[in-house]
């Protein structure tokens, strides 16, 4: 009699996947944080501390703060600060990306092989981990479009359409809440809607799709409409069209309009958002060979995707439409940076493992090939870890956080301290304001020659240094200030100023002993 060994469960590996990736996110989380993730979490526990939630709407990410407010009630006893919750929010969102991408990939490839080197050819992209393990929107949307993508309804074989309709939109909706520039799809998904098999009910499913995605959109917008202070009732849409199409500060990229438009320069961003350079630079040959692996997908999918064109298969587009169609989006709004590869490694992903799926099946004797696949993923996997994931995971390679420690136990609670904003020590701005733990004055964002006007300029530096005197605090100067070094006088530059226009905003205000890194000035009080 032959014994019936119980079987491993089929979805196992899908399992290992999902742990292995948390795993890796939540041991290796990223010490270089953007100032942008430093500015949401404070937001949070401004939102935290006083109950006041007009911050935590962002309009280009509506819902992401809101989410993490409420999430971070369970992190909050266990005495974890905004941050650390929002990093462990997208580590395990970052995990349930690949792997659900995997299973999707197994749905529709029915390999394994395939559908696993998917999930991690996304998992351990280098921009990837690095919002997996950071505290920025991206990869909760990208979560949200997955599902948009698994769920659209496109021909007529697939099981109760105007139910996956409904959440393929909701999907969508979501993934707009959690990033505006998500909404560039929209055009997309209604023409693949309106291209679906004719005896679909063609015009009633975009119709349904356009507004319950519309609606889900629209519906936090307007609860912030009716929330905020009537004197920044017209903030958030004024604020969508200012950034984009006028320049209202020294320190942000060109406005919109302004920009170089180049979808080359957006692809190179993708290579090294595949691969980031090695922290220190180096190893050309190197970084040179793990921009294979994504130019290799590329075309892969653009192959696939002329194969399905050719032979009427539209609904096998759409991943290659979303990657093409966010590319030349990308391409003239914030050039190459590498936040925005993360949507378009996990479009380029899907797109050629279908196509390497449907080529393998069209041509068996390529088969054998495909375990190249594997080896290749190991080789960036491996390359992205000893190269970026963790040295950027370490304390040690990020000198502006430790520069913000030392400043935070050489000051007090209630000082303050100035900061340039660009230059040797731009990162400053990012890491004093919650890892020192003290209110800063950032120059570049108060002074604004084409905004403000001089007067109100100076104006506003004086009203936070009163503050801080107020409270018996001391203002403390980054040394580049004081020694009027070359940041600071690009800054004068900049602003049309002069060195005797800074003395008189310090004015009143001599400089102490310096703290001092290596022996080195770092900062100056100002008593």
């Amino acid at each position: 009699m032959t014994e019936n060994k119980p079987r491993a469960p089929a979805a196992g590996w899908l399992v290992v996947l999902c742990v292995f990736l948390s795993a890796v996110y939540l041991a290796l989380p990223t010490a270089h944080h953007s100032y942008d993730a430093v500015a949401y979490a404070l937001d949070v526990e401004y939102a935290v501390v006083t109950g006041s939630f007009e911050r935590v709407w962002h309009d280009y990410h509506i819902l992401y703060d809101p989410l993490v407010y409420a999430l971070h009630a369970l992190g909050r006893p266990a005495g974890l600060h905004p941050l650390m919750t929002m990093q462990i929010v997208n580590a395990l969102a970052g995990a349930l990306v690949a792997t659900l991408l995997a299973a999707l990939l197994h749905a529709r490839t029915g390999s394994r092989l395939l559908a696993a080197c998917g999930g991690l050819a996304l998992g351990l992209c280098g921009s990837f981990w690095y919002y997996s393990t950071n505290a920025e929107p991206y990869v909760v949307s990208v979560l949200c479009l997955l599902g948009f993508l698994a769920w659209l309804p496109l021909d007529e074989e697939t099981p109760h359409p105007a139910r996956k309709l409904v959440l393929s939109a909701v999907a969508f909706g979501l993934g707009v809440g959690f990033h505006l520039s998500a909404i560039v799809l929209a055009p997309v998904a209604v023409l693949f809607l309106l291209l679906s098999r004719p005896h679909s009910p063609r015009l009633r499913r975009a119709a349904l799709f356009v507004s319950v995605a519309g609606t889900l959109i629209a519906v936090p917008y307007v609860y912030k409409w009716y929330h905020v202070s009537r004197a920044d009732a017209l903030s958030g849409f004024e604020g969508i069209w200012t950034d984009f199409f006028t320049p209202t500060n020294p320190v942000n990229d060109p406005y919109f309009l302004a920009r170089p438009y180049s979808p080359a320069a957006e692809y190179l961003g993708l290579l090294r958002g595949f691969a980031p350079p090695a922290v220190g630079g180096g190893g050309a040959v190197l970084q040179a060979a793990l921009y294979v692996f994504p130019v290799a997908l590329t075309c892969v999918a653009l192959a696939g995707a002329w194969r399905a064109f050719r032979s009427g298969r539209r609904k096998e587009l759409l991943p290659i439409a979303c990657f093409l169609t966010m590319l030349l989006f990308f391409a003239s709004y914030n050039l190459g940076d590498m936040k925005f590869t993360v949507f378009l490694a996990f479009f380029l992903v899907t797109a050629a493992i279908l196509s390497l799926g449907d080529l393998a099946a069209a041509f068996p004797g390529a088969r054998p090939w495909l375990w190249l696949l594997p080896l290749l993923v190991v080789v960036l996997g491996a390359g992205n870890f000893v190269r970026f994931i963790h040295p950027w995971s370490m304390d040690e390679s990020n000198p502006d956080l430790l520069e913000a420690l030392l400043i935070r136990e050489s000051t007090g609670p209630n000082d303050g301290v100035m900061l340039i904003g660009r230059g040797d020590r731009n990162n400053l701005k990012v890491y004093v304001p919650y890892f020192g733990e003290r209110e800063v004055i950032i120059l570049d964002f108060l002074f604004n020659s084409g905004v403000l006007p001089r007067e109100e300029s100076f104006a506003r530096v004086r009203r936070r240094i009163e503050t801080i005197e107020a409270r018996g605090g001391t203002l403390w100067a980054i040394a580049d200030i004081v020694e009027k070094g070359q940041d600071t006088r690009w800054f004068l530059l900049r602003n049309t100023l002069t060195a005797h226009d800074l003395d008189e905003l310090l004015v009143g205000l001599n400089a102490g002993p310096a703290v001092r890194q290596d022996g080195v000035p770092l900062l100056y009080p100002l008593r």
